[in-house]
């Protein structure tokens, strides 16, 4: 949960407070009683929600990268990357009871979702004009939950481990930090760009909506995958 809460406040950094005007004071009748209904109210929200459908629509292929990376993401860490155990565990060690999870899982996929965002800000590649190369890449990460559900995690009943050894998960996690940093950063940086001109507080709502709905749906289906080991 922790891991969602800080995927979820890093991608708000990126996005734009969405400014609403505030409704006109209520106007009084002849007969002193207050007017419930100010129509310039409704009309502004409705105008604000058909500009936020209209920049979703504008900025669906940035916004599908910003879903597919964190749906990758939050099927897999943390739930059924701190299943994983390590090859050697008897006789117990402070480093397979105590130290292994916090330090392959969480320390390793945190400064490597860091350097990944990190080194977006520098390359920038794939560029604006390439997303549909950066929602290949997004959908090429689908290898890392097939490769992830066959490690050394316990208790398993369905499927079988096949890759016990300890360097395999340390690279698994080192991929999915990196590519997760690099790619949600390159696509929120990019997204802005994908909506009309004047729509850029609307294009951050939107991206910060692809955001929430991808994290949610990552958290679910992770649930089914326990059920697969």
């Amino acid at each position: 949960m922790c891991s969602a809460c800080t995927l979820c406040r890093d991608g708000f950094v990126f996005e734009e407070e969405c400014e609403v005007k505030s409704a006109r004071p209520k106007k009084s009748d002849s007969f002193g009683v207050e007017d419930s209904f100010d129509e310039d109210s409704v009309l502004d929200k409705t105008s604000s929600c058909f500009k936020l459908i209209q920049c979703m629509r504008e900025t669906w292929l940035p916004g599908a990268c910003v879903f597919l990376t964190l749906f990758i993401t939050l099927s897999l860490y943390p739930s059924i990357l701190t299943k994983i155990r390590p090859m050697h565990d008897e006789p117990p060690t402070a480093w397979t009871t105590k130290f292994f999870i916090p330090v392959i899982v969480f320390l390793s996929f945190n400064i490597c979702d860091w350097i990944g965002r990190f080194v977006s800000g520098l390359l920038r590649w794939p560029g604006r004009n390439q997303m549909r190369l950066t929602l290949l890449f997004c959908c090429l990460r689908i290898v890392l939950v097939i490769l992830c559900l066959f490690m050394n995690q316990k208790p398993r009943v369905l499927l079988p481990a096949v890759f016990i050894h300890d360097a395999f998960p340390i690279i698994l996690v080192i991929v999915l930090g990196l590519t997760n940093g690099y790619l949600f950063a390159l696509s929120m940086m990019h997204g802005p760009s994908f909506a009309s001109p004047g729509h850029s507080e609307s294009a951050g709502l939107a991206l910060s909506l692809y955001l929430s709905v991808g994290l949610g749906a990552g958290v679910a289906v992770s649930y089914g995958l326990v059920l697969l080991l």
